[in-house]
């Protein structure tokens, strides 16, 4: 079960939980044949790009044997 969004030939639009194989159920205000609308949606965030290959340790020697500081300054700031 799905919830849809509908709309009438009269412009009035609803929702229902509704089965992917069932008919569309008719409009409650008017009786009218009705059609499912593009559900909107929203992005939200933001991405951070990881450092370039260049800076980031190739191996543990890289990391100067593990170091914890410097390990946390390779992570991004929150």
């Amino acid at each position: 079960m799905s919830i849809y969004e509908l709309r009438c030939g009269h412009g009035h639009t609803f929702e229902v939980i509704h089965s992917f194989t069932a008919p569309l159920p008719s409009c409650p205000g008017g009786g009218t044949a009705t059609v499912k609308v593009p559900s909107r949606f929203g992005i939200a965030g933001r991405a951070a790009l990881p450092p370039p290959p260049e800076v980031m340790p190739q191996a543990w020697r890289g990391t100067y044997d593990g170091n914890r500081e410097y390990i946390t300054s390779l992570r991004p700031a929150p």
